[in-house]
């Protein structure tokens, strides 16, 4: 995966919340997400150099130039687990195009 941008910022909406963004890929055509891989950001609160949140992103193989992404957040010491675990988002996108 080539990330290419990354933005965090304090939510404009609600206060204590924080908006992560990143780009990925950018000459990408199609689905053409990895579905055996997964893509982690890791993110440290403390500075002690360990993982306090993670977020894992998954795809479905493609189907018809689509995949079905599922982000997973992992906190604390699940967090720094190699595998992907954690509470699923609410909800998986299918992603034809990009931004999906």
């Amino acid at each position: 995966m080539d990330l290419t941008d990354l933005f965090l910022l304090a939510s404009p909406q609600t206060v204590g919340k924080t908006v992560l963004i990143f780009d990925v890929n950018p000459f990408m055509t199609g689905a053409d997400f990895n579905p055996e891989a997964v893509h982690r950001l890791k993110v440290d609160n403390n500075g002690d150099t360990q993982a306090d949140v993670a977020f894992s992103f998954v795809f479905s193989e493609s189907s018809d130039g689509a995949q079905t992404g599922t982000v997973y957040v992992a906190r604390g010491s699940q967090a720094r687990e190699p595998e992907t675990v954690g509470r699923s988002s609410p909800t998986s996108r299918a992603c034809s195009s990009l931004p999906c």
